[in-house]
């Protein structure tokens, strides 16, 4: 996961917005975000309240994957391995679960397991919020990078799908509806 900050996020946005390209990519991407150039200057105020809430909240924390749902190997019932320790880090509970929010059957398991836990919203919101900030960044720097057609297309419609369409802002609207 890339890990960004206000001024590569502002950079990205401010390159795509200013460009003047006759590139149809470039300029399918500069109208997708104009499209909801409001929504992300609102979500990003809102993830940065939320972080200095989370932080002046000191959440328990346990040791987290941050991408766990798609690096777990279930062997059986009781034996759970999490692999690709890559970005493996000590936060709160909500950094792998956000992904699983939605399942309550895995919720009770792990309550069953942790039975002091109980899900802790905020954290939620500010790992949906730093994913999709996350991937916003790292598909632009995709779509814009020295890249091949293809390449720049498949991110392009990746960045639409994930981020826009499909995942990260319909949960963040689930939450924040504005």
């Amino acid at each position: 996961m890339v890990h960004f900050g206000l001024s590569v996020l502002e950079a990205r946005l401010s390159e795509i917005l200013q460009n003047q390209s006759v590139h149809p990519l470039l300029n399918a991407l500069k109208n997708l975000i104009k499209n909801f150039e409001g929504e992300i200057q609102h979500d990003w105020q809102r993830f940065l309240e939320i972080s200095l809430q989370l932080k002046e909240s000191s959440p328990p924390t346990v040791i987290t994957h941050g991408d766990a749902p798609g690096n777990i190997l279930v062997t059986s019932p009781e034996e759970i391995f999490i692999i690709d320790w890559d970005d493996i880090v000590l936060a709160p509970p909500e950094r792998d679960l956000w992904f699983l929010h939605d399942n309550p059957d895995f919720i009770e398991g792990y309550q069953e397991i942790y039975p002091e836990y109980q899900p802790l919203e905020l954290a939620r919101q500010f790992y949906v919020y730093s994913r999709y900030f996350a991937d916003m960044v790292e598909y632009f720097d995709e779509i814009l990078g020295d890249y091949s057609e293809a390449h720049m297309q498949n991110n392009f419609n990746a960045l639409k799908q994930s981020c826009f369409d499909k995942w990260l802002r319909p949960i963040i609207r689930s939450f924040d509806s504005m």
